[in-house]
């Protein structure tokens, strides 16, 4: 066989060879993640590495004797929390071992309440039309007046809004709701915008997920209703009981409080429920603090979850 010059390397080439003979050698663990960064798992519209799939109880405390169940919850940002008992006039602010750090009554029961970034503490009437703000000396002051019977309330993930759920009916009358409403304001007060919910439904609670999706319990009815920012229906999910408390983490897991099954259910950002329950009894009031701490209120105590 012939060969030609293609078939003979160049100078040049051999040279190069030379010049670059690769041996292969131990990997600096500490240059390679400068070069090309930490891996991350990401699934599932997750922000931030998803923990075990797992609860255990980090602390657990009596509130109120005189109305064990905790019926609203929202926490602070130094850790502690507020919690109102039966729907009544009197809350109470505890750190997460069980301390009282604060009382506050005030002139009318409380639904649902909610804490902006500052701390300022924003309530909804029971069975009234207006959120309240807690504001110093016992001296409670209006946010905002609406034409609904307001009932669940939350602040978005970046804490630049308020959003509730309200009902065109008392609490009383929730079987002959014809409509509900999620209306959303400014920390100021003034109303954004409304998505009208026609679904004969009577709304209960609202969390603001960290995917932008609102996701609201309707209490006995054992729906929960998932809407994405403008207004469309996401996925709905039937827990095996009651509807009840909900919130968000900072994993994009959705947590669910079912009073009438003693559960706690856990669905991922698609809605999906996650092979995990934690059983307590009746839950309730259900709320996530800057921690990751799970605060949860069941028919007799305050418990305090974390992820092993």
């Amino acid at each position: 066989m012939l060969l030609t010059d293609a078939d003979v390397p160049s100078f040049t080439d051999k040279l190069w060879r030379k010049r670059h003979n690769f041996q292969r050698g131990q990997i600096d663990e500490v240059m390679l993640q400068k070069a090309v960064g930490e891996l991350k798992f990401l699934a599932e519209g997750l922000f931030v590495p998803l923990p075990a799939i797992e609860l255990q109880l980090f602390s657990s405390f009596e509130c109120d004797q005189h109305y064990p169940s905790a019926t609203a919850i929202t926490t602070q940002p130094d850790g502690s929390a507020w919690v109102c008992n039966g729907f009544k006039n009197k809350i109470q602010r505890f750190d997460n071992k069980g301390a009282c750090l604060q009382e506050e009554t005030t002139e009318f029961d409380i639904d649902d309440m909610t804490t902006l970034l500052d701390g300022t503490v924003l309530m909804t009437e029971y069975d009234g039309k207006c959120i309240r703000k807690l504001a110093t000396k016992n001296i409670d002051s209006y946010f905002v007046k609406s034409d609904m019977f307001l009932r669940g309330i939350c602040t978005s993930r970046d804490g630049t809004q308020v959003i509730t759920v309200g009902n065109d009916v008392p609490i009383t009358k929730f079987k002959e709701v014809r409509h509900a409403k999620l209306l959303i304001y400014s920390t100021t007060g003034q109303r954004i915008r409304e998505i009208l919910i026609n679904r004969g439904l009577s709304l209960f609670r609202v969390c603001h997920t960290v995917n932008g999706d609102y996701v609201i319990s309707s209490g006995i009815s054992g729906k929960y209703l998932v809407f994405t920012e403008d207004g469309a229906t996401k996925y709905t999910y039937t827990a095996s009981g009651s509807a009840d408390g909900v919130a968000c983490d900072a994993h994009g897991l959705t947590i669910l409080s079912d009073l009438k099954d003693d559960t706690i259910h856990l669905l991922d950002s698609k809605g999906k429920p996650l092979p995990f329950t934690y059983t307590l009894n009746k839950p309730n009031a259900v709320a996530v603090d800057n921690r990751g701490f799970i605060w949860v209120g069941d028919l007799h105590k305050i418990r305090i979850m974390k992820y092993v």
